[in-house]
């Protein structure tokens, strides 16, 4: 299966106006927390020290998750243009 990036999907189709007010809110929080999920990956490799299959099975989920983020943070942006997904992020960790 091909890994997903970015520039798949197709931003152009985006239409600010449908976004309702309460899911802009919900989306912009889930994409800070899923963003920083390379801190909750570290944790969970250093819970199994001993364990490197999971290790690299929690760096793969955390790489995947912070992909997320960035995919929420440029939708909240389409949605907000006020939005500073980047700065917002910095303020958040």
């Amino acid at each position: 299966m091909k890994h997903w990036t970015l520039d798949d999907i197709p931003w152009e189709q985006f239409d600010a106006k449908l976004v309702e007010p309460e899911l802009l809110a919900v989306v912009k929080a889930a994409s800070l927390v899923e963003r920083n999920a390379g801190d909750y990956g570290d944790y969970l490799c250093n819970v199994f020290a001993g364990d490197p299959e999971f290790q690299q099975a929690a760096r793969n989920w955390a790489n995947e998750e912070i992909q997320h983020g960035r995919a929420l943070g440029r939708w909240a942006q389409l949605a907000d243009p006020d939005f500073d997904f980047e700065a917002a992020f910095r303020r958040f960790t």
